[in-house]
């Protein structure tokens, strides 16, 4: 395990926001007018915005056990001064308590807190954040009664680490579910989240300032063409990059039904990302799925990779209006222990297989 989650929001819609989360009380508002500006940063922002307090996004993580110890990151931006203070900011649960959580104050202070806010274990002074401007924000925090540590950077520079201090609320130990957001009287955009633990031997440390999540569609059709398109070309019917549109689709029925059936799409080409990336996370919709059945596929040329061993985390499944989102993330290129390259996800197919019953 390393890489756990990440989300840079650009494929979200408005009317389909409950694809990635277990919980999403109040309508998280997803924002395109104002995008964070970066060169090879897709524009689409998470924004709880003034007077609308329920508005959250939970998380379960992948995998149902309770971790020990989790790094979060983000880009955080709070867009207006606030009245008062933000009632939370990000929070980790076990399966019933909020752990721990934290949140900054009107006077641009961050808060490290215990259970639900029932317990201060650190404040930093005043004016740590800067309004108005987005900013890096990085935690490590380990969850014991008497063990615990935490540790706070800020684009990169560290702020505060401790050790030996109670940061666990619940009787149970640990972690398995994450919420952002909650706010009141408040404009705070989120952009570019990430989850981590530390076991993964890559990927389980800070990542370092302002890592971009890049969001690419599928433009073409791959090499493989097996399944059957409800109308026109198969990857036109799949590159839903603004709204899942469940009424067209591919499918393998009929004469389509053939085992081993692929279908492989050409992406978008990524640029400018001089190699350095940490990680790649597959979307998937489907609308009908067996465990003996259709399975994701990377395709180098003929080389294909599925969602099977130990370089693949689990998929995440949230059912929402009879359709499945599917997410499957890896650390490294699942060929072996080789680190992605812009070059070959620029030359590789990503596509679904149908292996029959």
């Amino acid at each position: 395990m390393a890489l756990l989650f990440t989300d840079g929001f650009d494929w979200w819609d408005d009317a389909d926001d409950a694809f990635m989360y277990n919980n999403n009380s109040g309508n998280p508002r997803i924002v395109t007018d104002v995008p964070r500006r970066h060169a090879i940063s897709t524009n689409k922002i998470w924004e709880n915005y003034n007077q609308n307090s329920g508005r959250l996004i939970a998380r379960f993580l992948p995998y149902p056990e309770n971790r020990d110890e989790l790094i979060v990151g983000y880009m955080f931006r709070q867009e207006a001064r606030i009245s008062n203070d933000l009632p939370y900011g990000i929070c980790l649960y076990n399966d019933s308590d909020v752990q721990c959580g934290w949140r900054f104050y009107r006077d641009w202070s961050l808060q490290f807190f215990r259970g639900n806010k029932s317990a201060e274990i650190w404040r930093s002074n005043p004016g740590l954040m800067h309004p108005y401007a987005w900013q890096h924000i990085e935690a490590r925090i380990r969850i014991d009664n008497t063990t615990g540590e935490y540790e706070f950077r800020i684009n990169g520079e560290p702020i505060v680490n401790a050790s030996g201090v109670d940061t666990q609320f619940g009787t149970e130990g640990g972690a398995c579910r994450i919420i952002i957001g909650n706010h009141e009287d408040a404009y705070c955009q989120i952009d570019d989240f990430y989850i981590l633990d530390t076991l993964g031997g890559v990927n389980d440390d800070f990542l370092g300032p302002a890592p971009y999540i890049n969001t690419i569609w599928p433009s073409s059709a791959g090499t493989h063409t097996d399944w059957e398109p409800s109308a026109g070309s198969n990857w036109d019917t799949v590159d839903d990059a603004d709204d899942v549109d469940t009424s067209d689709y591919i499918q393998v029925s009929g004469d389509y039904l053939v085992d081993g059936a692929k279908d492989t799409y050409t992406y978008e080409d990524l640029e400018n990302w001089n190699d350095s990336l940490l990680g790649l996370t597959i979307n998937h919709v489907d609308l009908e799925y067996t465990s003996s059945g259709e399975v994701l596929a990377v395709m180098e040329t003929e080389t294909e990779f599925t969602n099977s061993g130990e370089n693949v985390i689990w998929d995440y499944v949230k059912d929402y209006e009879g359709a499945h989102r599917r997410k499957h993330i890896w650390d490294k290129n699942p060929s072996g222990e080789i680190t992605w390259t812009e070059s070959f996800i620029n030359a590789a197919e990503f596509g679904i297989k149908w292996n029959s019953p």
